[in-house]
């Protein structure tokens, strides 16, 4: 009885490192995937971020859809800070 209890505490002691790693193993594989996720979001997300500061996209808004115009030319004053 004591000789198959430590029998199979030592089968358990060889098997579970591998067990350890193979969960680990598949931990990391998960890890990397949304690593590779979220590098993909981020790349989108920057262009998507670009293409809205586009100088001609917020020019294009201001004279569309807010009706602003560029100012007279009586209408700029200049200040000169010393």
């Amino acid at each position: 009885m004591a000789a198959s209890i430590f029998f199979m505490a030592g089968a358990l002691a060889y098997v579970w490192p591998h067990i350890k790693m193979v969960k680990t193993a598949y931990a990391f594989q998960n890890e990397k995937r949304e690593r590779q996720n979220l590098l993909q979001e981020n790349r989108l997300l920057m262009l998507e971020k670009s293409s809205l500061q586009s100088l001609a996209r917020v020019l294009s808004i201001a004279e569309q859809q807010l009706e602003m115009r560029q100012p007279a030319p009586n209408q700029v004053v200049t200040v000169f800070i010393k």
